[in-house]
C-alpha cells in the first residue's frame, strides 16, 4: 500500500513540475499578443490604483525593434505589472514578471484598453504582457550562452529562436 502511495505521489509531483517548465512558443505567445518588441526598460514606477486596492508598477520601454504590430509607431510604451512597492507597503505577485531598470529584452503585450480588469489602468500607450510569467524574454550582452533566457527555457541564437518565429507568425496573422 505504501508503494502504491509514494508512486502516485511521485507521478502527481512529476507532472507538476513538468507543467511549471512548460512555456509557449515563441511563435504561438506571438500569435496572442497585440504588440511583441524589443526594447529596454528605461523607467520603473509603482503607485496604487484608482481604488487604492492593488499595487500597480509602470514600465517604460524604449522600444528597438517592432517584431508584430504593423501599424505602431512609437519609440516608448508603458508595460503594467501587477505588483510593487509604494511608500513603506508592498506587494509581491508570484509567477509575474518584474523589471528592472536596464533590463533588455522581447515584451509580448496586450494593449490594455483591451482588458476588463478593474486593476489596471491604462496611461498613454500602455500595455500588459500576454503571459504575465512568460510575456518577456530576457537578453545577456555580457557574451554568456545563452544569449537570452526565460523562466523555463534559454535561446542560443536570438535571431534564429526569436526574430524568425515571432515575424513568421506576425506575418501569417
Amino acid at each position: 500500500m505504501k508503494n502504491i502511495i509514494f508512486t502516485a505521489l511521485l507521478l502527481v509531483f512529476g507532472v507538476t513540475l513538468n507543467a511549471q517548465k512548460n512555456v509557449n512558443p515563441v511563435r504561438s505567445r506571438t500569435d496572442q499578443s497585440d504588440l511583441v518588441v524589443e526594447g529596454k526598460v528605461i523607467e520603473c514606477r509603482s503607485y496604487w490604483n484608482k481604488d487604492h486596492t492593488q499595487i500597480l508598477t509602470s514600465n517604460v520601454v524604449e522600444v528597438s525593434k517592432i517584431l508584430k504590430g504593423k501599424d505602431f509607431n512609437k519609440s516608448v510604451i508603458e508595460v503594467v505589472t501587477l505588483g510593487g512597492m509604494v511608500d513603506d507597503r508592498f506587494s509581491f505577485v508570484t509567477h509575474q514578471t518584474t523589471f528592472k531598470v536596464g533590463m533588455e529584452g522581447v515584451f509580448f503585450c496586450r494593449d490594455n484598453k483591451k482588458l476588463s480588469s478593474d486593476l489596471i489602468e491604462p496611461v498613454g500607450t500602455s500595455f500588459v504582457l500576454t503571459y504575465p510569467e512568460s510575456g518577456f524574454i530576457h537578453y545577456f550582452h555580457e557574451k554568456l550562452n545563452p544569449a537570452a533566457a526565460e523562466r523555463a527555457r534559454t535561446y542560443s541564437n536570438i535571431e534564429k529562436e526569436i526574430y524568425r518565429e515571432a515575424t513568421q507568425s506576425a506575418l501569417s496573422s
